[in-house]
């Protein structure tokens, strides 16, 4: 099991990208799904983090710009819609 922290609360993320939101007692659930984390800067994409690459790649991420800022945004796939999210992923960790 994954967790997805971000500045406002803590997400689940079970073995086959499911999410789930435990401070409102929701479940992961094959409605709402981690795709890729994603690195930015000003000028677009740098960087695609698929799932299936997390258990490998998260030990070795610098999570933060030397500023202490956030550098990882997540893509999920909620109820058939592709997103990026607006929060900034703080880290991803195995629980």
């Amino acid at each position: 099991m994954f967790v997805i922290r971000t500045s406002q609360e803590n997400f689940s993320c079970d073995a086959q990208g499911h999410i789930g939101r435990p401070a409102m007692q929701m479940a992961p659930s094959g409605q709402w799904k981690a795709l890729a984390l994603v690195r930015r800067n000003n000028f677009g994409t740098l960087e695609t983090i698929p799932f299936s690459q997390w258990a490998e790649r998260l030990p070795t991420i610098q999570w933060t710009f030397k500023n202490g800022k956030p550098r990882y945004t997540l893509r999920d796939l909620d109820h058939g819609t592709v997103r990026e999210w607006g929060s900034m992923v703080q880290k991803v960790y195995i629980d």
